[in-house]
């Protein structure tokens, strides 16, 4: 996985690795990672950049998601340039 904090904000960049790290780890789906975080640290706000990286990581690990319920995507901060879980 690599990360470019250049690209995004340093708010954005803590809870993404370990909304990363809690589905990959955890086996833990986007969703449920994402409100893991938010319930300890409510001031969490991922862009739509972010989470939507966040959704391919997800697809990566879990394959499609076409069939699976889609899960509520929180409120985003203003959009940044993107970046890779790759």
């Amino acid at each position: 996985m690599s990360l470019s904090n250049s690209l995004i904000g340093v708010s954005d960049l803590s809870p993404a690795i370990v909304i990363a790290y809690l589905m990959k780890n955890k086996g833990w789906k986007l969703a449920q990672s994402y409100q893991w975080v938010k319930d300890r640290k409510p001031s969490v706000d991922l862009n739509q950049v972010v989470y939507q990286q966040l959704e391919e990581y997800e697809q990566k690990i879990f394959g499609s998601l076409e069939n699976q319920p889609a899960s509520a995507m929180p409120v985003f901060s203003s959009p940044v340039s993107s970046f890779s879980f790759n």
